[in-house]
């Protein structure tokens, strides 16, 4: 306990000098280098003494709206660090160890430099033809605050911030990932959730979806996130009832998050039922023709299973499943094209593929690819249910979200756009609010 009270003692004291004037770095140069160094040695001490790793909360791109909240894991020892990823990059599997090197060095701060090239952390900084400036990520971060507990970075050139947290346990990269990669699935399937203090809600709820937390009443006041093997970790901490918390165990069997250190606060996955979903909606959306809305109709088909969806959108009626609360868009055959030509006309759902720094939107006719009416906005008589996803389409180059409608008349193996009387064939940013 001494040694670690000396080392943030250490640290304090490092991380301070920035604020030393020009003047007085001059007068006591030599000992301002020898503090500094000696602080090296701490956070170094801090970065090694993690018996079992670090996990290690990525963000890239620009920092008012970083993607990521991806998993790093690392070990530190003597010079080498062991990284792992949640993700593939770079032709190297997710929960794949490689080893480099890092150092540490001092330009209006202590920076803490990966400086020799891993394939799995330059991924995201390095230049290619079509991304001159890379993806926005960081290899170098100054360290903002460092102590055993957790260490805040700031990216050097993105200035996105980076956290830090020990892990608890040992426990195999590949294991770790794998844990990950199923929560991730587990939570694609919830996403509104009540926020109980000594289990009672104050009627407030959030919102978990794609690595952002809001509260429903303030959607643009997003707070980002990873998710951990055990639940989710923020990038900075959330108020409720008072007190900050930055992070969530989850209990599947509960469908609840619990805070890390204050079990008397949870988050409540809640749902709506399929009686809540029949009604008359505004469906609204963005197209190839401009933003469109008019009042659609959804109706009971297989009780307690699908619904279908009346729409002049479509053309012909579409069906919709119901499952965890939510409602999905699956493609699907329509039937013969209205206007009596040849060929089938179906719904699609679609992704935005970036292929060598041009963004190529795909569709898919497998059901295997969902997009899904998530209860975001509203009350339970009034449900607002955007149409988006938390499922994604896995390619080359990451991980690609749902995000389109699409009407396609196929003929034989071909497919090509089919316009409704509108001229819309595709949508996008959709939303149906119960009336």
């Amino acid at each position: 306990m001494k040694q670690l009270q000396k080392i943030a003692l250490l640290l304090v004291f490092a991380l301070t000098l920035n604020a030393c004037s020009r003047f007085e770095d001059a007068t006591f140069d030599q000992s301002s280098a020898q503090r500094m160094n000696e602080a090296f040695v701490a956070y170094n001490e801090i970065l090694q003494n993690a018996a079992h790793g670090w996990s290690i909360d990525y963000y890239y791109g620009d920092f008012n709206s970083p993607e990521g909240g991806y998993k790093m894991l690392a070990k530190f020892k003597d010079g080498k660090v062991d990284l792992a990823s949640e993700l593939t990059a770079n032709k190297v599997n997710a929960g794949t160890t490689v080893s480099s090197t890092y150092s540490f060095t001092s330009e209006n701060g202590p920076i803490l430099s990966f400086d020799s090239y891993n394939p799995i952390l330059h991924y995201y900084s390095e230049a290619t033809g079509s991304n001159p400036s890379g993806l926005g990520g960081d290899f170098e971060f100054i360290m903002v605050s460092v102590t055993p507990q957790k260490i805040i970075l700031r990216g050097k050139k993105f200035a996105n911030q980076i956290i830090m947290r020990p892990l608890a346990e040992e426990k195999d990269f590949q294991t770790y990932v794998n844990e990950v990669k199923a929560l991730k699935s587990t939570l694609s399937k919830m996403m509104r959730f009540d926020i109980l203090a000594n289990g009672s809600t104050n009627g407030v709820a959030v919102n978990l979806d794609q690595s952002k937390w809001y509260n429903t009443d303030k959607p643009e006041e997003v707070t980002y996130y990873a998710v951990s093997d055990k639940g989710i970790d923020l990038q900075s901490p959330v108020s409720i009832e008072g007190k900050e918390y930055d992070e969530f165990v989850f209990n599947p069997e509960e469908r609840r998050f619990t805070a890390k250190d204050d079990a008397k606060i949870a988050l409540q996955a809640v749902q709506l039922e399929y009686n809540d979903i029949p009604g008359d909606y505004v469906f609204s959306y963005v197209s190839n023709v401009g933003s469109k809305n008019e009042v659609v109709k959804i109706t009971e088909k297989v009780a307690g299973k699908t619904f279908t969806l009346t729409s002049k959108s479509f053309i012909q009626p579409i069906q919709l499943e119901y499952s965890n609360g939510n409602l999905l868009f699956k493609p699907q055959n329509l039937g013969k094209v209205p206007n009596g030509s040849s060929g089938n006309l179906w719904m699609t759902v679609g992704y935005d593929s970036n292929l060598l720094g041009y963004v190529i939107p795909t569709f898919e006719t497998s059901t295997t690819f969902v997009m899904g009416g998530l209860w975001m906005q509203g009350t339970r008589e009034k449900p607002i249910l955007n149409i988006m996803s938390q499922y994604t389409r896995q390619g080359i180059l990451g991980s690609f979200p749902m995000k389109y409608l699409a009407l396609h008349k196929v003929v034989g193996t071909n497919k090509e756009f089919y316009n409704n009387e509108q001229g819309v064939h595709f949508m996008i940013n959709m939303k149906l609010t119960k009336q």
